[in-house]
């Protein structure tokens, strides 16, 4: 019979002042905490809610629980940087409602608004972004199919989902240290002059944290850096010119005549339910200027939506007090334009809307 041997009992370490290491290391996370908080800050960093689908779909639930006759804003990202929320009310006694989505197509939200029977007596202001607009399933950035995964989302929304979004927002709301820029990769970079490698790719759709500030409601500010950081400037430059490579231009506008049709009887049915519709075409500058002018000519498209949907438009061009805004990254107005360039907007709004805009007029009474 073999020998049986004896099992080892390795002992453990017995600790004794185990309250000591707990309190000291609270206070050292929480000192890190204390220094990353106040260096982000330091460095123009403000707490900022990431775009995710949560924020637009509590919008969008809003919307639908509000009475009827609200503003409604849809469309990309420029109407989320170009619209000053707090302006627009102080103006007109109404707050909008932001159903945009950053590099967004605005058909599948057209349609949500068309069949949905609470949308009634609104205004809808639609974001006119030539590339974006007219989205067809050969653009490779996947974004009608990832607004219609956002609004189906958005009907099967639970208490348990609410809840976890409002935490989120809560968090991300107090913390400017919390975005991906304030990292100790980012700061090590920073301090031992580290450059990018060549041919690095920037992400489109990371891009919006990094030099703006988004809100629970979906407006989006861009940072003071902006303006003075050239670095960040050209950053910018190379994700839009990689989302240029990605919204594919038709070879023909007959490619995409089914697109006219198609916006034009959603809007057809949104207008049914007495709602109003206007279109905007918003500033843009440099290179993104050159490439929706070469691509997406004004006379093919533009004009073709405001036929189809047969709802006025405002564009930038067309007006001397609106042409003196120029994105100083080549898509987006400043948080400093859009405050000038709201009360201007709502103006001309009422104009094309001959002053019968309810909701673009403040109640005194």
């Amino acid at each position: 019979m073999a020998d049986i041997k004896p099992l080892y009992h390795r002992s453990l370490p017995r600790i004794d002042n185990w309250m000591i290491i707990a309190v000291t290391s609270i206070i050292s996370v929480g000192a890190g905490l204390a220094i990353t908080e106040f260096k982000a800050r330091e460095a123009d960093f403000k707490p900022n809610i990431p775009v995710t689908p949560g924020l637009w779909i509590t919008q969008r639930n809003a919307l639908r629980r509000l009475p009827e006759g609200r503003t409604v804003l849809a469309g990309a990202s420029r109407i989320c940087f170009g619209i000053d929320l707090d302006t627009w009310e102080e103006t007109t006694g109404h707050r909008p409602i932001i159903l945009a989505w950053p590099g967004g197509c605005i058909i599948p939200v057209l349609k949500d608004l068309a069949e949905d029977d609470t949308f009634q007596d609104g205004l809808l202001i639609c974001s006119y972004t030539s590339p974006l607009v007219l989205q067809s399933e050969i653009n490779r950035t996947g974004s009608r199919k990832l607004i219609w995964q956002i609004i189906d989302q958005s009907k099967d929304w639970g208490p348990f989902d609410s809840f976890n979004h409002e935490l989120k927002v809560q968090i991300h709301s107090s913390f400017a240290c919390l975005q991906s820029e304030v990292t100790a990769v980012t700061w090590f970079q920073k301090v031992l002059n580290i450059s990018d490698r060549n041919n690095l790719e920037v992400q489109w759709e990371q891009l919006f944290p990094y030099f703006a500030n988004t809100d629970e409601a979906l407006q989006q500010r861009a940072r003071l850096a902006i303006e003075t950081d050239s670095h960040l400037r050209e950053t910018i430059l190379r994700a839009y010119r990689l989302a240029m490579d990605a919204f594919v231009p038709p070879s023909d506008v007959s490619e995409i005549e089914p697109l006219f049709k198609e916006i034009g009887d959603h809007i057809a049915k949104i207008r049914q339910r007495g709602c109003q519709v206007v279109w905007v075409r918003y500033p843009s500058s440099g290179e993104f200027l050159e490439y929706e002018k070469k691509h997406f000519p004004r006379h093919q498209y533009w004009e073709r939506v405001l036929e189809a949907s047969r709802s006025p438009g405002i564009h930038y061009e067309d007006y001397p007090e609106l042409r003196i805004f120029e994105p100083v990254e080549t898509s987006h107005l400043t948080a400093r334009d859009a405050v000038l360039f709201t009360p201007l907007l709502i103006n001309l709004i009422k104009q094309k809307l001959s002053d019968n805009a309810p909701l673009l007029t403040k109640n005194t009474h």
